[in-house]
């Protein structure tokens, strides 16, 4: 069974909330809502921290693509992660129906093919995606 999960941050108390639908309760969101509700992804990073929209993640020293996963069509010389050190934002991707890294300035990958890590989120280090 695939996991839902949501979460949201709460810019009053600046601090993160999740929502989890597979308790099997309802879940009542008021009119008001204001904030942007980020899925869970279903997949983690490589110190398996749960991944969700909107993470800011990092390529690792080691490149190493995906085995389980044969939709990206770049070879590995052309692949936007090879050079270490890479910044990107997690990203529903309406194009093609999947999550994707979204590389700064360059274009976006399949986050099946990212193997790195979670160092941040656009809400709580922004600083992260002006600094790289």
């Amino acid at each position: 069974m695939r996991t839902i999960k949501f979460r949201y941050f709460d810019k009053d108390e600046q601090i993160f909330r999740y929502i989890d639908l597979n308790d099997g309760g309802e879940v009542f969101v008021p009119r008001e809502f204001s904030h942007t509700l980020q899925q869970f992804t279903g997949l983690l990073d490589i110190n398996r921290k749960e991944i969700y929209e909107n993470d800011i993640v990092k390529q690792p020293d080691i490149f190493d693509l995906c085995d389980e996963c044969d939709e990206c069509d770049l070879e590995y010389e052309e692949h936007p992660l090879v050079e270490k050190g890479k910044i990107g934002v997690v990203k529903y991707s309406e194009t093609y129906g999947k999550y994707v890294v979204s590389i700064l300035g360059e274009k976006s990958i399949d986050l099946c093919d990212f193997k790195g890590e979670i160092i941040g989120n656009i809400y709580e280090n922004p600083d992260l995606l002006t600094n790289n």
